[in-house]
């Protein structure tokens, strides 16, 4: 069994078994528009500035963010390049929050963990194989995003926020 604390493990829903195991995609895809949950309407998606004065405990709302999810979230590709246990030590510290505050998470792992670039290639393709094989694809959903790594080894802060704001990306919001 996978670790808790990947991306796809975060959202805190428990599934309705019996409408999965129904197996009837357009069902099951109903049950899962936002429109069709408990949860409140969103009609403002927050600034960076007002997202991180927010309380740290309100800040997750699904993807109610001034960032697209890959600005914060690592998935096993890339986590893999450390021993995971440092990584998860490392990510729930908050010391590289506070020594890189407005920062994407791969820059700050970068940083951490001295990562090569080339390394983090490797690491990109194989979360895009692991994709493929899935029959998913970077551009069908913002969680399967791929990092543009020629931006973050740039390490220009103020690039890799615009370039990762949902206005400036290929999702619809």
């Amino acid at each position: 069994m996978a670790e808790l604390g990947w991306e796809d493990d975060s959202s805190g829903e428990a599934y309705d078994v019996d409408l999965i195991y129904t197996f009837d995609n357009e069902k099951i895809n109903e049950y899962f528009l936002w429109e069709n949950g408990p949860y409140p309407e969103y009609t403002h998606i927050p600034t960076p500035e007002e997202y991180y004065a927010m309380p740290e405990g309100e800040r997750w709302s699904d993807d109610r963010t001034p960032y697209r999810p890959r600005y914060y979230t690592m998935t096993a590709s890339y986590v893999d390049l450390v021993e995971r246990t440092l990584y998860y030590e490392w990510r729930d510290s908050g010391a590289s929050r506070e020594e890189y505050p407005d920062t994407c998470i791969a820059v700050r792992f970068i940083k951490e963990f001295n990562i090569s670039k080339g390394d983090f290639e490797r690491a990109n393709e194989a979360r895009r194989t692991s994709m493929e094989e899935r029959g998913e694809k970077p551009e069908d959903n913002p969680r399967n995003e791929l990092y543009p790594v020629d931006l973050i080894y740039t390490f220009d802060n103020e690039k890799i926020n615009e370039y990762f704001l949902w206005e400036n990306g290929p999702y619809e919001y």
